[in-house]
């Protein structure tokens, strides 16, 4: 060791100015890492690698052991193309591309017929893999005419799988895609390599990265979903076999975790193939009607209609009273589905169990319209439930405006007014969550490229606010009422469960022509939500059924909900309750 040398350095009078000078860079570094991680603290991390592919990001859906399944990314490939006009010996060009790759020859001599033609394209979809020889035997035998055209294509890796919620793209005239549908819509900004983030309204986590620096880099971001794959291919399959075997015109369904608002899986049929929308001759299918139609959901409303009665104290559990099958209000008869009275002394429970809408008119006039309004004011059915999909509408309940009392009579159970099946999962995530409100969303986390690393964003419990609306204790004892509808009163109690407890309730409405704006005779919308286990609720699931050929929803809706929990509890591996 050198001890001169090193006694000659510790003696340089510029140390002190060299130390002073490294600790204040290094100060300055804490306090930006401080104040960065202030920032995003719970939600949002550094973290690489940034798996992106082109322009345009991909998104994922999940599954139960949190892997990430590609369901739309960017496919890159090349088309072999001929210009008849400029082709050079025909024969040759042709057996020379042979021996690269497997071409049709009748294919290839009818295409270069029309001589006219400066454009045909003669094999589609080449990989990677050929594109190099090709360029190279067409270079190196100076053959005229022919050439390889790159181009990109997004693609869908499942098809049909989960397309209300993913969306598509289209591409303009600057050959940019844009989103036009789910999350390709929301998410557009993410996906391409803009400088901006989604406009989602109402989802915190986007509005913590809009907060963040510019992205600073001409990469594509990455959006990773809610939704569980297989969940989502069970949901769909249920919900074809709805269709086809009741003959609906459209089917849905929801699958969320109630707690938190997380939705597991969302579908809808009729469906359509995101890789191959400009086939579809009705663009209305599009539409994700889980979020962009609004209907009356009919019986489904009765259990709120006792949870309000109940939490405001106007309604006791030991409540009874006299069904006469039918009575009058404003000038209007309202009547039991069979128009038939139970007699004296009926409780809650029959209430809920054999579906009377005299009964839940009898729970609105002890709870009195003005206390029932201000509880439904809160659910704000009259605005969207901001879930991070595009084109959601608010619910119609403008007619409970008038004060009127039939106006209220009819809501009580379902009729009246129209609200969207995600806003009626939310509602009922309440029963299920000890009375809490929550938002409906489908995003987990982005990835985005930014100075200095990646910016991953996870959406955690404490970015959204939860809303008490009921007490504990209430929604503990309606669900107690709608364990009992499930187990004994629901097509018999054929579908009870001796191991889990499930609380459910069906709903049937009259659907609305929109040419008369009457009542369609005959023709029904069919709801059906349930929770489970129902003391400990994992998961709420929403169904409809837009005018199948039966009646009531039992026959249409029960039984695609029993086999989508077995395969809930079966696939999670849910402890049984009972």
């Amino acid at each position: 060791m050198n001890i001169p040398r090193i006694h000659k350095i510790f003696n340089n009078p510029y140390i002190p100015f060299y130390c002073v000078c490294i600790f204040a860079l290094l100060a300055v570094y804490l306090l930006y890492d401080n104040q960065f991680n202030k920032r995003v603290e719970g939600s949002i991390e550094i973290r690489l690698p940034f798996r992106s592919v082109g322009d345009r990001g991909h998104i994922f859906f999940t599954d139960k052991n949190d892997a990430d399944h590609l369901v739309a990314s960017t496919h890159f490939g090349y088309n072999l193309v001929i210009s008849p006009l400029q082709l050079g010996d025909s024969k040759e060009i042709y057996e020379h591309l042979s021996e690269e790759i497997d071409l049709d020859q009748d294919i290839f001599f009818s295409k270069i017929q029309n001589d006219e033609s400066q454009y045909e394209i003669i094999k589609r979809d080449l990989p990677e893999s050929v594109r190099e020889r090709i360029e190279k035997r067409i270079s190196d035998y100076d053959l005229t005419g022919v050439w390889l055209e790159s181009f990109k294509k997004r693609e869908y890796i499942h098809g049909s799988l989960g397309s209300h919620v993913i969306g598509f793209v289209s591409v303009d005239d600057n050959d940019t895609t844009l989103g036009q549908y789910g999350i390709e819509n929301t998410f557009n900004d993410v996906l391409t390599a803009s400088n901006k983030t989604a406009q989602s309204p109402g989802d915190t986590l986007l509005e913590q990265l809009n907060e963040l620096p510019p992205r600073g880099s001409d990469r594509a971001g990455n959006v990773f979903l809610t939704i569980d794959i297989n969940v989502q291919k069970e949901i769909e399959t249920q919900l074809r076999n709805v269709k086809q075997k009741w003959g609906a015109k459209k089917v849905g369904g929801i699958v969320m975790n109630p707690h938190d608002g997380s939705v597991i899986a969302m579908g809808a049929v009729p469906t359509f193939d995101p890789n191959n929308f400009s086939k579809v001759a009705d663009y209305r299918v599009f539409n994700n009607p889980n979020v962009q139609d609004v209907y009356e959901m009919g019986s489904v409303f009765k259990a709120l209609t006792v949870a309000i009665g109940l939490d405001s104290g106007r309604v006791s559990r030991n409540d009874t009273y006299t069904d006469h099958g039918s009575l009058t209000i404003d000038n209007r008869t309202i009547s039991n589905y069979d128009g038939v009275g139970r007699g004296k002394n009926i409780p809650i429970q029959t209430i809920l169990s054999q579906s009377l809408n005299t009964g839940a008119v009898f729970l609105l006039q002890k709870t009195t319209i003005g206390v029932y309004k201000d509880y439904l004011d809160r659910f704000r059915f009259n605005d969207v439930t901001r879930i991070d999909l595009p084109k959601e509408i608010p619910g119609l309940v403008d007619n409970l405006e008038t004060g009127q009392e039939i106006e209220f009579a009819t809501a009580s159970y379902g009729h009246g007014i129209a609200i969207t099946p995600i806003a009626a999962a939310k509602a009922f995530s309440s029963l299920a969550n000890g009375g809490f409100i929550v938002e409906p969303h489908v995003l987990s986390r982005v990835e985005q490229p930014r100075k200095g690393g990646l910016i991953s964003g996870t959406l955690t419990k404490n970015t959204r606010e939860r809303k008490r609306i009921f007490r504990e204790k209430i929604t503990d004892q309606v669900t107690e009422y709608l364990i009992r509808v499930y187990d004994y009163a629901m097509l018999g109690g054929l579908l009870r469960n001796p191991q889990y407890s499930i609380a459910a309730k069906t709903g049937t409405a009259q659907l609305v022509d929109p040419a008369t704006g009457e009542y369609a005779e005959g023709k029904f919308l069919h709801s059906f939500f349930g929770y489970f286990p129902a003391r400990d609720p994992q998961y709420i699931i929403f169904l409809f059924a837009v005018d199948p050929k039966a009646k009531f929803a039992s026959e249409t809706l029960a039984r695609p909900f029993s086999d989508l929990t077995d395969f809930l509890i079966a696939y999670y591996a849910i402890p049984p309750d009972r």
